[in-house]
């Protein structure tokens, strides 16, 4: 169980807002917040008494220190925990919330007395299936969803014309969508532990649905820890354009190592540190705004140009430059993916100083750079160890471990394990290899200004350090001219100098575009939704919370959408993506009269979106995992419902279908390395996909088995197949480790009736000593 919750401090005896965590081996953590260090533990070995809050107020004496409790607070808020070295008080912000913590800290310190909590641990346990075959934990929205996307649904359709720009509109939590004449902006941050890894990291998701582009249809800002080839980046840029090509651009950060990095340059060495990463992405975010705008290659390359000074003088990183420049160009420009930065570099290098010049432009004429790289020089001696380890999924460096770990302390960003691996392989003679894998976590400085540049915002007057405006002329035989306004600051120790200047680049560039007419490819006119042909659309929403259960699965949630579309259309589409004429006998088909009336050639339907919640069983989870286990808790649920209702507030807009997939597969990456619910991520996107097809869903079991088998097949001989099982016989039930872990999760006494509740704590704690656990 984890949690805010208050607690007094020892010798400042404020009270302070804490992350409370609890494992089932009894240990009791806190930290200021999810993602800082932990300030302390408390182990449940140890403590003697467990205060209830009806005790806290009226006890006087209490032992080692004495509580001093808020004067304004809820009564039965308070809990204590008495140990005999010090005696630790809490308070929460709901009774709710205080009962469950109780009830957690007291069922987790009696498995631990009695040798009954690990589950882990293979017990002989006769339980049965008919027991609990009326059981059905019932599933609930996560805290202040229902709120959050109620008021996100009004304040939407309070706005008098989806081209309209509205105010931000917070769905859940970190979760946010906000529309504008020129495109749509779905963002979402999230905090947690990456599977595999034991650092709890953070990554920022931003993507921007095009309106009015000629050839991007939409693009995604990842802000987090990216690998390729041994690479850590601080994150990356994804443009998707409507003919379905999808390119990519990485953006270097803290801590990623550089390749065309010195050996001992007090500037610029193998690491990349955060005054320098800043710089990268502000002059990035300078040129993506530009091209956004209409600038051509020849004027990128007089803004990349403009940034010389700064790059050369204070970080010596011309190699990245030219590489970021390369990226830029081709995606934007181009249309093309770039070279990775190894391959990059292999092809503006030379091994000796007897090799020709190698060339510095592309097969296409395009300059790949202006300056090449000799790796016969010794402080490139890195680089010519990486380019060689690229074949078998690049390996970083020595040299980059050192300088890291001279630079910077990785103690509380790392593990423990991890960071041993990381002073192991500092050492040159190691023979642990990291093909394809860096331990050293990079993250994006300045990421601020690239999200401002893709959402076509000027950045607001109190940033300093890198400012652009544009001022517009009036539209001239058919050419729209502008011109753009850059400011850049750079502060720091210039080469060859010990004191800190500043250096502000100052450039102005005439920007001048021919408007071309959007021509929509055969993907787009056919299955849009609503945008170009207005075949489907979604007029209305409602989010109910209403508990629906599909075979002893339990959905809390419901959005009700009504569509409206046109019949005619709707044949026409059907007929060229069939091959059909317009005599075949169809059940779609519309007849001449029926063509003629605008009333009955409208037609409107409804469909339900089925939302999962805390408690929900997932057949496709890991069995016994805590976070990507059976029992979906209030971040996987949170996550999920958040990014289909963004969905939902897209199609409302009136978006294309490549469009609306693209914005599903923005937060996959998500969905699978943090949440760990690939089948519930694609389900409710399928769901919705079926509604606005005007076609019935299948439930999630069916959509599992058909189109997501191979989720079943990797849980295989776990709690899935005595579900499938109860399934085939007409009675599904929900299987014995999910309702367990819904026991070691929470209170089941505050979910379930009493005597149902006492069933499945029975269960859990029968026969505890054996040495095995088998379900019957």
């Amino acid at each position: 169980m984890q949690g805010y919750a208050f607690k007094q401090g020892r010798i400042n005896t404020a009270w302070k807002r804490r992350w409370m965590s609890l494992s089932d081996d009894g240990i009791l953590e806190y930290r200021v917040s999810l993602d800082k260090p932990r300030r302390g533990v408390i182990d449940l070995r140890e403590v003697i008494e467990i205060v209830r809050p009806t005790e806290c107020r009226e006890r006087e004496e209490w032992r080692n220190n004495s509580p001093k409790w808020p004067k304004v607070a809820l009564p039965n808020t308070e809990f204590a925990l008495v140990t005999d070295k010090r005696t630790y008080f809490f308070q929460t912000l709901t009774k709710q919330e205080n009962f469950h913590w109780i009830g957690q800290l007291e069922r987790v310190q009696f498995d631990i007395v009695n040798e009954a909590g690990s589950f882990n641990r293979k017990r002989v346990a006769s339980i049965s299936l008919e027991d609990t075959k009326y059981i059905i934990v019932k599933a609930a929205l996560p805290k202040d969803y229902e709120y959050g996307a109620k008021k996100a649904l009004i304040g939407f359709s309070q706005s008098t014309s989806p081209s309209l720009p509205s105010r931000k509109l917070f769905v859940c939590g970190n979760c946010s969508f906000s529309s504008h004449p020129m495109l749509d902006t779905i963002s979402l941050q999230h905090t947690a532990r990456a599977r595999g890894e034991d650092a709890i990291s953070r990554v920022t998701v931003t993507h921007f649905v095009m309106h009015n582009s000629t050839d991007i249809a939409s693009i995604t800002f990842h802000n987090g820890n990216i690998s390729v080839e041994g690479i850590n980046y601080g994150g990356k840029i994804c443009v998707i354009f409507y003919d379905g090509n999808t390119i990519e651009m990485h953006l270097p950060g803290m801590r990623t190592y550089d390749i065309g990095g010195k050996s001992k340059d007090p500037r610029g060495p193998e690491r990349i540190n955060k005054a320098c990463a800043k710089m990268i992405s502000r002059t990035t975010a300078v040129k993506i705004a530009a091209v956004l705008n209409g600038a051509d290659e020849e004027t990128l390359h007089a803004i990349h140009e403009g940034f010389d000074q700064i790059v050369e003088q204070y970080h010596g990183r011309l190699v990245l430059h030219e590489w970021m420049q390369h990226q830029l160009v081709s995606v934007f420009v181009h249309h093309t993916q770039p070279f990775s930065y190894g391959e990059f570099v292999e092809k503006i290098s030379k091994n000796s100083l007897d090799d020709a010049a190698p060339s510095l432009m592309d097969a296409n004429g395009v300059v790949l750079s202006r300056f090449m790289v000799d790796l016969s020089d010794p402080v490139f001696s890195h680089a010519r160890k990486y380019l060689a380890s690229r074949e078998h999924g690049g390996q970083v460096p020595s040299e980059y471990y050192k300088t890291q770990l001279d630079e910077e302390p990785l103690e509380d960003i790392v593990s423990a394990d991890t960071l041993q691996q990381i002073e192991r392989l500092s050492a040159s003679q190691t023979d642990e290899t990291f093909s394809g894998f860096n331990p050293v976590p990079a993250r994006l400085k300045g990421g601020k200004f690239i999200e401002y540049a893709l959402s076509f915002m000027e950045t607001p007057a109190h940033v300093t350090d890198c400012e652009w405006t544009f001022l517009r002329e009036e539209e001239r035989e058919g050419e729209s001219m502008c011109k753009m306004h850059v400011s850049v600051n750079e502060y720091g120790c210039r080469y060859d100098e010990e004191d800190v200047s500043t250096t502000t680049v100052n450039l102005s560039i005439i920007i001048t575009t021919t408007p071309q007419a959007l021509s929509p490819t055969i993907d787009t006119i056919l299955d849009s939704y609503g945008k170009e042909h207005d075949v489907l659309r979604v007029f209305s929403a409602e989010l109910v919370a209403s508990c629906t259960t599909v075979d002893a699965i339990c959905f809390p949630g419901v959005i009700n959408l009504t569509s409206f579309g046109n019949k005619t259309k709707m044949k026409k589409m059907k007929q060229a993506l069939t091959g059909k004429n317009s005599g075949d006998n169809d059940d779609d088909n519309v007849s001449d009269a029926e063509d003629d009336d605008d009333y009955n050639d409208t037609m409107m339907w409804n469909h339900q979106i089925l939302l999962p919640g805390v408690r929900t069983y997932d057949p496709a989870g890991i069995e016994g995992d805590k976070q990507f286990g059976e029992r979906l808790d209030d971040v996987g649920s949170e996550f999920i419902n958040s990014i289909i209702m963004c969905e939902v507030l897209a199609a409302m807009r009136g978006v294309t279908s490549s469009q609306l997939v693209a914005v599903h597969d923005a937060f996959s990456c998500i969905a699978s390395h943090f949440v760990g619910r690939v089948g519930l991520h694609n389900w409710t996107h399928y769901q919705l996909l079926s509604a606005l097809n005007n076609e019935e869903a299948k439930c999630y079991v069916d959509y599992l088995l058909e189109y997501e088998k191979g989720l079943l097949d990797l849980r295989e001989g776990t709690h899935v197949d005595q579900y499938l099982e109860t399934r085939s016989c007409g009675c599904a039930q929900q299987p014995l480790s999910f309702l367990i872990q819904c026991y070691k999760a929470e209170n089941l006494g505050v979910v379930l009736p009493l005597k149902e509740a006492q069933i499945i704590e029975d269960l859990c704690r029968k026969e505890h000593s054996s040495s095995s656990f088998s379900l019957q």
